[in-house]
């Protein structure tokens, strides 16, 4: 085998390795890799089907009234866009009078979209030991309510109270 032929086919993983590390695609899959993980060893497990409706329905301005008293940056309000069969949540918090912006994510998707979708679902790390998920229920009957359930898992429940639990209201469709 030809010397130039046989460096050219060795320097092609490194090549590759800088090519995922610059454009930041190795810091996305283990980022996907790194939830995967904690979602299948401490974390909530993944929605159970329910009642479907179609994914446009979704989307608006919704939010809820009563926030629970268990600490900081519990989701009071949630604006959700859709394309297509993909969704993005761009979630609130209450802070003093006001909403305090926490950002938008893209909703992992339940059911067989766009017609039939039974959850939207987002799930963060809010630190290294605990996970946060929002997700997002069609409430049933009435098309103008979306039922959220905000929770909180530890790792290690006794080192953060705060962070391992959850709330199960109801959003109601502002716009």
């Amino acid at each position: 085998m030809n010397r130039a032929l046989a460096t050219s086919i060795a320097a092609v993983p490194f090549v590759l390795a800088f090519g995922l590390y610059a454009t930041g695609t190795l810091e996305r899959i283990d980022a996907a890799l790194d939830l995967a993980i904690a979602r299948h060893k401490w974390g909530p497990p993944k929605p159970h089907p329910g009642p479907a409706q179609p994914l446009a329905t979704y989307a608006g301005w919704w939010q809820r009234d009563g926030v629970p008293d268990f600490g900081t940056e519990w989701v009071a309000r949630v604006i959700v866009r859709t394309e297509g069969k993909r969704a993005w949540l761009h979630l609130w918090h209450v802070c003093g009078a006001r909403y305090c912006d926490q950002g938008e994510f893209e909703a992992t998707v339940y059911g067989k979209p766009p017609d039939d979708v039974y959850t939207l679902e987002v799930m963060r790390r809010r630190s290294k030991e605990v996970l946060w998920t929002i997700t997002l229920r069609p409430s049933s009957g009435n098309p103008n309510a979306l039922l959220i359930l905000d929770e909180r898992r530890a790792r290690y429940p006794d080192r953060n109270p705060y962070d391992n639990q959850s709330s199960f209201t109801a959003l109601r469709r502002v716009k």
